[in-house]
């Protein structure tokens, strides 16, 4: 059976202060082939306490346009369709 392999991560951002929402697209192999991923870990720093909220392949098409060059304008066209499609996060 094929793994998941992290390779690398594409880009990151976040929100907040005492609570942190990281948004961290990255890069993976799965079945030999390079896939992009995007996680939204929330951080509660006072309570030790660390959650995945999101966890989602990236659209092929996205994938597309940044894998190879502009891996900053990637994770923020991720930023962009996750907000489309999780508007509560």
């Amino acid at each position: 059976k094929d793994q998941l392999r992290f390779a690398r991560v594409v880009g990151a951002s976040h929100t907040g202060s005492s609570n942190l929402l990281y948004h961290i697209t990255l890069e993976a192999t799965d079945a030999h082939m390079q896939k992009i991923y995007h996680a939204v870990v929330w951080l509660q720093l006072w309570r030790n306490l660390m959650d995945l909220l999101v966890w989602r392949r990236v659209n092929d098409a996205l994938s597309a346009v940044g894998v190879k060059r502009g891996d900053l304008k990637l994770h923020e066209a991720v930023m962009i369709q996750l907000k489309k499609d999780l508007p509560s996060i």
